[in-house]
């Protein structure tokens, strides 16, 4: 795969140095005065030079842009994962309050009911909940919270922004691997460490929802 990417690579630029030669011909072909039977060049292999020149030159700025491009695209990809992270921590955020106010309602009015669950309760008291799965495991222990349609929206848009995360992290490790690839790629590897274009990093935290062992009993 590197072999013919690398050979695609060399047959676009000589490709590019081929236009060249020949825009540089029709250039002194036009300066060229009517009396003359040939092409008159500044000197001779004039168009050659010329044209290797501007092929090199178009060469280099069609792949440095293409780098940037990527490079832009893997950098607002890992924002676009920021933010969903900031949204799911919001959600998330108003997920523990509905949650610690219903447990304190509970516990002023149905204190008998609150004690009988007492093993459920105590865990929630003492951590907050970071996953949909922690919040739905909540929620089905709870009809009044379940029977809120509210509530229900809410642990599906945390759901859904859990989904997009690891979608998105996915997505831009990817993108990631195709950057880091074609920076190491020729022509860019000649003047990688001259433009700057420094490695993107994976991102390798994958915990989002994940359930618990205890949870499938193991």
């Amino acid at each position: 795969m590197k072999k013919s990417s690398v050979t695609l690579s060399i047959l676009k630029l000589l490709g590019m140095i081929f236009c060249g030669c020949i825009l540089w011909l029709f250039v002194f072909l036009m300066l060229t005065p009517e009396d003359y039977n040939s092409i008159k060049e500044p000197f001779k292999g004039a168009s050659v030079l010329f044209g290797s020149i501007t092929g090199l030159i178009i060469g280099f700025v069609i792949n440095f842009n293409k780098i940037v491009k990527l490079h832009q695209k893997v950098l607002s990809d890992r924002k676009n994962i920021d933010v969903l992270i900031k949204r799911n921590e919001i959600l998330l955020d108003k997920a523990n309050r509905v949650v610690d106010k219903y447990i304190t309602h509970e516990s002023e009015t149905l204190q008998g009911v609150a004690e009988a669950r007492s093993e459920l309760v105590k865990p929630l008291r003492t951590g907050r909940i970071t996953t949909s799965i922690q919040f739905k495991q909540i929620v089905e222990n709870y009809p009044e919270l379940k029977a809120n349609e509210s509530i229900m929206e809410l642990l599906r848009q945390i759901t859904q922004t859990e989904t997009e995360v690891a979608n998105q992290k996915i997505y831009y490790n990817e993108l990631t691997a195709v950057y880091n690839a074609e920076i190491h790629s020729f022509p860019t590897v000649l003047y990688r460490k001259l433009a700057k274009f420094d490695d993107a990093e994976f991102y390798s935290e994958f915990n989002d929802a994940v359930i618990s062992d205890e949870a499938l009993g193991i």
